[in-house]
């Protein structure tokens, strides 16, 4: 788009220049001054370095130099080109315009003055007749000094201005031959000649305006024969609308000077047409100086007229371009005043109905940016253009970015005349860029924090069989020694930092989504209230402000994880606030069409908003990019995991929901989590006793780790139970096989490379329909578990765990009933 706002800039330029030119030389000047308008006007408009008349002596049979704009040396000033020779004899002699682009190496023009053209320095160049109809006058040239490639437009242009120039010439030299004559030739017959062989019309009305004398060129314009013309006055042909202002012209021009301007006027012909003429009178008199009437040349200025009238359709034509690009295009002087501009620019500015001239750039620029303005003028002073972007405030005050590409522009002799140039609004696009930019960002942070759960969870879950190897061997080491004594207490240590290490691959596994999960029914509302009663405890600097919605939609999570997350935040909220502040909890009963504009896609349903807000220092958006990544803190080194709001990304990613975060530096911090609805009745917690419950019974043990395959026989083994041990799944099914009827419970690892715990669970069921299953895994209660305990079984106890609550969740097993032992009893009692 840039290219064509220059070309409609050069088109609406050059039809400016010729119509100006066109009015400019109908004022009162000399041959010689309207000559050396055209050449500047030519030089200006081809932008060239040179540009001069040749005019035509026939008598020599040559042209010579009349005319010149941008020539150095005297002798090319004084120079003659015979017809034929050099550039201008050449096109003198074959009146048609040529294009050179190496003169001094075109093999087509005869060189009589390579030596002069050499000194002045020309190459390229351009030139035109100067004629009117068959007869030349003389040529019209344009050159430049460096190489160039001018184009058939160019040519066409300075045929124009050469039309011009041969009608002046005409005109003038018509002019001067009527009053030379009348001054100079006694003979009526020399006189009649020299009026009857003139293009332009003559008359002569004597003192009361009565035609007395007239040409065949006004006869033909008007349509008379000559008797028919000397019956009439010179009112007679002039339109009624126009006699006032011409009696004016009459007595203000004619009788004090002698002469009038050069003035147009329409004439009425004999069909009663009108047209329009140029003519300029002048006074009569006779050898004694009395006045006798006047005597006037007239030209028929229709064809101008007509080509006056293209002229500014095609202006308005082109303004109606120039006004409908969508881009701006204007021109602007050094100072930053606007001296034009299309209506794109108006209406971007709003000030669509305004003139240019009341635009200022440095006044439109942010007061911040207003300095950079020397700036950009040195860079265009310096290499004659600019591009790049430039911020301006509309009269609204609303900020646009504009990208602009601006031209220094000059007249012939090298003055600065201004900055041309155009732009666009790339306000929009580049705000949809940088949110491009800032959605991408967020996915590929949110894919880089699920690449590194994946990994956070694979490590917590080989350092859980670790802490397990560990923990048994504690636990059944305590039971061979002393309680109290310094070996027990020793263990008893090691047991505390299995279960801090237990804690910490929790927060892991939350973060990878592979939390503890016991899922039910649960209210945000109770969490948040039992979570903020028991951080006020611990925090007394801390406000917490609770704006909770009742009825709340109640959710599916477990109860215990999502304490944890509330906490975290709570945390992470005071941690921003060290001085103390408030904090509020909010929560909302939302759909997923509130989640609109997120990068993420919510699936559809209804969902429950917990936000915390703090009040404090914010976060920038680096920090902002990277707060959900495990081990990311702030706090410096030895302050903090890096693992809080990790544990809460994952928590909520594990109970299938979304969270946000929105900050500003000092100005506080809001983390929105947005968990799925749930219509379920939430249930009370059903208590677990304390101590280990012993037992009897044969137990299959199956896991692939060996140290965990001993440390569970022993601790099954310690409470009572027979132990078969298996290291893998197909050994298992083999084991299963051949003691089905023995085996009372089966301890199933659901990870292990051999056969995994889903096709081991399908073969043992594949032989006993009613087997009892405990699953165990360091994973938590992912999808996988869950599906398989839908669909039969018995129940779930994650790695490192201790004897206790392995005690328990197998006793809870072995007391439970079997369907078929119900249909059993039942029979029986029937």
């Amino acid at each position: 788009m840039d290219a064509a706002g220059h070309s409609l800039q050069k088109e609406l330029k050059k039809f400016r220049v010729l119509y100006d030119l066109a009015i400019a030389m109908t004022a009162e000047r000399t041959l010689e001054e309207n000559l050396q308008l055209v050449v500047d006007k030519s030089r200006e408009l081809l932008d060239t370095d040179t540009a001069y008349i040749a005019l035509r002596d026939e008598a020599r049979g040559d042209v010579y130099m009349h005319s010149l704009s941008g020539i150095r040396t005297e002798a090319f000033k004084k120079m003659r080109l015979p017809f034929g020779k050099g550039l201008g004899g050449l096109v003198a002699k074959t009146t048609r315009g040529i294009i050179v682009e190496d003169y001094l190496g075109e093999k087509g023009i005869a060189h009589v003055v390579d030596t002069t053209v050499a000194d002045e320095g020309v190459n390229s160049g351009i030139a035109v007749p100067v004629q009117i109809g068959q007869i030349n006058l003389g040529v019209l040239y344009a050159f430049n000094r460096k190489r160039t490639s001018f184009s058939q437009a160019d040519l066409e242009t300075l045929h124009l201005i050469g039309n011009l120039a041969a009608v002046e010439i005409s005109r003038k030299r018509a002019e001067d031959s009527v009053r030379q004559s009348r001054m100079e030739l006694k003979s009526e017959r020399r006189y009649r000649e020299l009026v009857e062989g003139s293009r332009d019309g003559y008359a002569m009305t004597d003192v009361h305006g009565k035609i007395v004398e007239s040409n065949t060129s006004f006869r033909t314009m008007l349509g008379y024969t000559e008797e028919e013309l000397r019956k009439l006055c010179y009112r007679d042909i002039t339109p009624e609308k126009r006699r006032s202002v011409e009696a004016e012209i009459v007595r203000t021009q004619l009788l004090e000077r002698g002469y009038t301007d050069v003035v147009e006027k329409e004439f009425i012909r004999k069909d009663g047409t009108i047209f329009p003429a140029e003519t300029r009178v002048y006074l009569a008199k006779d050898d004694k100086g009395k006045d006798i009437g006047s005597w006037a040349l007239i030209r028929d200025i229709t064809e101008r007229k007509r080509a006056e009238q293209d002229l500014r359709d095609s202006e308005g034509k082109f303004r109606d371009l120039f006004d409908n690009v969508s881009d701006f295009i204007y021109f602007h002087d050094l100072k930053g005043n606007f001296i034009e501009t299309n209506l794109a620019f108006k209406k971007a500015y709003g000030a669509e109905r305004e003139s240019p001239a009341s635009f200022q750039i440095r006044e439109m620029m942010p007061e911040e940016y207003r300095p950079l303005y020397e700036k950009y003028i040195e860079r265009l002073l310096k290499n004659g253009q600019d591009e790049g972007f430039m911020k301006l405030l509309t009269r609204e005050g609303r900020e646009i970015l504009i990208e602009y590409k601006n031209t220094l522009v000059r007249d012939p002799e090298g003055n600065v005349l201004g900055v041309r140039g155009s732009a666009r609004d790339v306000t929009d696009r580049i705000r949809a860029e940088k949110e491009k930019k800032r959605l991408e960002a967020q996915i590929l942070s949110a894919q880089r924090i699920e690449a590194i759960g994946t990994l956070a969870g694979g490590i917590a879950h080989n350092f859980n069989n670790l802490l397990m190897g560990i923990q048994g061997n504690a636990t059944l080491a305590r039971m061979e020694v002393t309680p109290n004594g310094p070996v027990g207490r020793k263990l008893e240590n090691i047991e505390k930092l299995v279960k801090s290490g237990a804690k910490l691959t929790g927060q892991l596994l939350g973060y990878a989504r592979g939390g503890r999960y016991e899922v039910k029914p649960v209210s945000l509302n109770d969490l948040a209230k039992e979570v903020s009663n028991t951080f006020a405890q611990a925090r007394k600097d801390i406000t917490v402000q609770l704006d909770l919605c009742e009825p709340l939609r109640g959710i599916e999570a477990d109860q215990g994880q999502m304490e944890q997350a509330i906490l975290n935040l709570l945390v992470n909220a005071a941690d921003a606030m060290p001085s103390g502040g408030k904090v509020i909890i909010r929560t909302r009963n939302v759909t997923h069409e509130t989640m609109n504009g997120r990068p993420y896609k919510p699936n559809p349903g209804e969902y429950v908003l917990l936000e915390v807000q703090d009040f404090g220092i914010g976060m920038d958006r680096i920090t902002m990019e990277r707060i959900f990544q495990p081990f990311f803190t702030t706090k410096g080194m030895g302050k903090g995991t890096g693992l809080g709001l990790a544990s809460v990304y994952g928590i909520v990613k594990g109970h299938g929901g979304y969270i946000d975060v929105a900050s500003r530096e000092w100005k506080g911090s809001t983390f929105q989590i947005y968990l799925p609805g749930s219509k379920k009745t939430m249930a009370k917690d059903r208590e677990i006793p304390d101590g280990m419950i012993r037992g009897s019974g044969t137990i299959l043990l199956i896991d692939d780790e060996e140290m965990i395959l001993e440390v569970g026989k022993g601790m099954l083994e310690a409470l009572g139970y027979r132990v078969l041990a298996s290291g893998g799944g197909r050994e298992a099914v083999q084991i299963f096989g051949r003691n089905r009827s023995a085996i009372d419970l089966v301890v199933l690892d659901l990870v292990m490379p051999d056969m995994g715990g889903r096709e081991t669970y399908q073969q043992l069921r594949s032989i006993n329909p009613e087997v009892r299953v405990l699953l165990s895994s360091g994973f938590s209660l992912d999808s996988l578990a869950k599906e398989m305990l839908e669909h039969g079984c018995d129940g779930f106890i994650q790695k490192p765990f201790f004897i206790q609550e392995l005690s328990q969740e197998v006793a809870k097993i072995l007391s439970a009933r079997r369907p078929s032992q119900f249909s059993q009893e039942d029979k029986q009692q029937k």
